[in-house]
């Protein structure tokens, strides 16, 4: 068994045992993950607004869910031609890359996808900081 697997916490440590956090874990985990398909869900519109349509992204967010396409995108070595069409029109904040670095959403994505997500968005000038703030 690795370290840490099955461990219920050391008596008298004061850790959780591991089932009660992985519990405790999914459910906020599934709470986070709808937050990021509204939020997801949320740039889509706005993008249409600004007559611009992702279909491609959509046709990824039906095939995968919001997680797995926003690590998918977030993780290319290239940056999405979506991506590039939201550079041109001024609004990197309705990337999966903002999307992802917001603070009530980072918690999905591991700190090398944030990594990524931040290095993409300052390689295209748009600050990491204004993520998710519209211009």
């Amino acid at each position: 068994m690795e370290p840490g697997e099955g461990d219920h916490g050391e008596e008298g440590s004061g850790e959780v045992p591991s089932d009660d956090v992985a519990y405790s874990d999914m459910a906020d985990g599934a709470q986070l993950s709808r937050k990021l398909d509204a939020a997801i869900a949320e740039a889509v519109q706005e993008c249409r607004r600004i007559g611009y349509n992702p279909a491609y992204f959509v046709e990824m967010l039906h095939r995968h869910g919001g997680i797995e396409t926003a690590r998918r995108l977030i993780t290319t070595r290239a940056a999405s031609d979506g991506f590039t069409k939201l550079w041109e029109l001024g609004r990197l904040d309705l990337s999966v890359e903002a999307v992802a670095l917001r603070p009530e959403l980072a918690p999905l994505f591991t700190r090398d996808e944030l990594d990524a997500a931040r290095r993409r968005l300052d390689d295209y000038g748009h600050s990491a900081g204004s993520a998710g703030a519209h211009r």
